[in-house]
């Protein structure tokens, strides 16, 4: 049912019958299918980057502990698999002078801090956002010329990076009713921040205008379960509400908020606009092969079709004078491109650094990746003492269970919230820590799982480890025995699987611990006939990192590479 107090636009005439048929023929023959990817069913977050495009390709609203990272080159039409991240899925990215953040959208680590990574295209940082308790990272974006994140948990935050590696909370998203909350977008209106939220069961408008150091919902918004895709056109604002199954797509100038009504009554799912065009990605409805279309809609109000989609559209970028389309399918999600001379270069939304700087005002500088390479700089010598000191700091913590409690916030917390987290010298601290003797008695996380205390602490000191960038894992762990069953492990409920092992695997990629013994152990465990897939990803992502070989999923390329070596 429509909201009454809003205008219904009706800016479109529907066409019908064998014109429309027509069309829809002759559209089809300007889009093409670039890649498609047999593992995880989903092509997303599209975003242009260096002249190229790049995705997540992972499984959406599934615990299957896998978020790939692709890129796909438009001028010699290749798909390159570039890194996996140590998450359940990816948040949506954005480019901030010069470099390309990604957000963990639900880390594997831990519960209760924020994770993201950056990269320059080539040179790849796991962070921590240490201020705030966060769940998920849901999406980075960019407001008044500073990085921004938006988190869920108990409570939504809205973070804006004061310097590097330095962030503060600035909104705060109560769960009221709602036992979870989230801030899930975030996209600059004219002087203001714009906050989309998420909290089922709570019954109010979800989107938040940040400006002058005061927050408030805007008034002439409709109450909903989830505000999504924020999407700033022509001056106006653009918006999906979702309330259960019925999903909207409304309209703010600054002043009213109105519906627009969609096209063929499509459930809307993308919105992009690149400063001069905007285009809409739709799911038909009641089509059981799940197909979607692409339109465009005018200055004047009216809808276009497009192309018609043979799976359904999840995401919508464009880049020098063409759209891609990521889409859902249960046997793999694809990319796509369609192909419109006219479409202007600028594209300001989910784009590269130029057309972000045209939008919101952002410096064209360059990126400060501090380390030039995955290899950590080895003529660093770390300070022993420094070192000693952070290893008599951390023992304590590690040495009792009763510190650790159910939910191992002790630990997690002092981890991820080190001052010299990113050090040599903390690296070094860990590794000494590593050969620490511990108990073997039984604890039980928050996800019903139960590890020994020893594998417990192991998994945060490693995966610190992999974020910290220094120190050295031993390559043995990959292979040992599995004392957690992750041949059924995604099936978990959290799909957070306290296992060393893997945690090892993932770290010798993030430490470029590039040395035949660390090689082999990888090879090995990629071979492992009862790993589930997403094992098989972190291996990949780590052998990828510390090799350069890009053979993705193409486990006999991985073994004739090593068998040549």
């Amino acid at each position: 049912m429509k909201q009454p107090r809003f205008r219904v636009l009706r800016y479109f005439t529907l066409l019908c019958g064998l014109s429309l048929l027509q069309i829809e023929q002759a559209q089809s023959q300007t889009l093409t299918q670039l890649a498609q990817f047999e593992q995880w069913p989903a092509v997303s977050q599209l975003i242009a980057f260096k002249n190229k495009i790049w995705f997540a390709n992972s499984h959406p609203f599934k615990d299957t502990n896998v978020a790939d990272i692709y890129s796909y080159t438009p001028a010699s039409s290749t798909t390159r698999y570039e890194r996996s991240l140590f998450s359940q899925d990816a948040g949506n990215p954005v480019v901030f002078e010069g470099a390309l953040y990604w957000p963990f959208e639900d880390p594997r680590r831990s519960a209760g801090a924020g994770e993201y990574v950056v990269t320059d295209g080539n040179t790849w940082r796991w962070r921590v956002i240490q201020d705030g308790r966060a769940m998920h990272v849901h999406a980075m974006g960019i407001c008044n010329h500073q990085l921004v994140a938006v988190t869920g948990s108990w409570t939504g935050e809205f973070l804006a990076q004061q310097a590097d590696n330095s962030w503060q909370s600035q909104f705060t998203y109560p769960a009221g009713s709602a036992s979870f909350s989230r801030l899930v977008n975030v996209a600059q209106y004219k002087d203001r921040c714009m906050l989309g939220a998420s909290a089922n069961g709570k019954h109010e408008a979800k989107v938040f205008s940040l400006s002058n150091n005061s927050t408030k919902a805007l008034s002439d918004w409709p109450s909903s379960d989830r505000v999504d895709e924020l999407t700033v056109h022509n001056n106006s604002l653009f918006a999906f509400v979702d309330n259960g199954n019925q999903r909207q797509l409304l309209h703010y100038n600054g002043q009213t908020t109105q519906e627009i009504e969609l096209p063929a009554s499509d459930r809307p799912r993308s919105l992009h606009s690149n400063g001069e065009t905007l285009w809409l990605a739709t799911q038909i409805r009641n089509d059981t092969n799940d197909r979607g279309r692409l339109w465009r809609y005018d200055n004047k109000g009216n809808f276009t079709q497009l192309a018609k989609l043979k799976q359904t559209p999840v995401s919508v970028t464009s880049h020098e004078g063409q759209i891609y389309i990521g889409t859902y399918n249960k046997n793999g999600g694809s990319l796509w491109v369609y192909n419109e001379e006219k479409i202007a270069s600028a594209d300001t939304k989910r784009s590269g650094l130029q057309d972000l700087s045209r939008q919101s005002g952002v410096r064209n500088t360059t990126s400060s990746i501090q380390k030039p390479s995955v290899t950590p700089d080895t003529s660093v010598t770390p300070d022993t003492l420094l070192a000693a000191r952070i290893v008599d700091e951390l023992l304590p913590i590690i040495s009792q269970a009763e510190r650790i409690g159910e939910y191992a916030s002790a630990l997690r917390n002092t981890l991820a919230r080190h001052p010299n987290l990113y050090t040599p010298e903390f690296g070094l601290a860990i590794t000494q820590l590593l050969d620490h003797p511990l108990p073997d008695t039984t604890v039980t996380m928050f996800t019903r799982q139960a590890v020994t205390y020893r594998e417990l602490v192991h998994w945060y000191l490693i995966s610190t480890l992999a974020i910290n960038g220094y120190g050295r894992v031993d390559p043995a762990l990959i292979n040992r025995e599995d004392t957690s069953n992750t041949k059924t492990a995604s099936t978990h409920g959290s799909g957070k699987i306290f296992d060393p092992s893997i945690a090892s695997i993932v770290a010798i990629g993030w430490l470029g611990q590039n040395d035949k013994a660390s090689v082999k152990a990888l090879i090995q465990r990629l071979n492992k006939q009862s790993d589930p897939l997403w094992v098989k990803a972190d291996v990949i992502g780590a052998l990828t990192a510390i090799t350069g070989q890009r053979h993705a999923y193409d486990i006999n390329k991985w073994n004739q590479w090593w068998n040549a070596q």
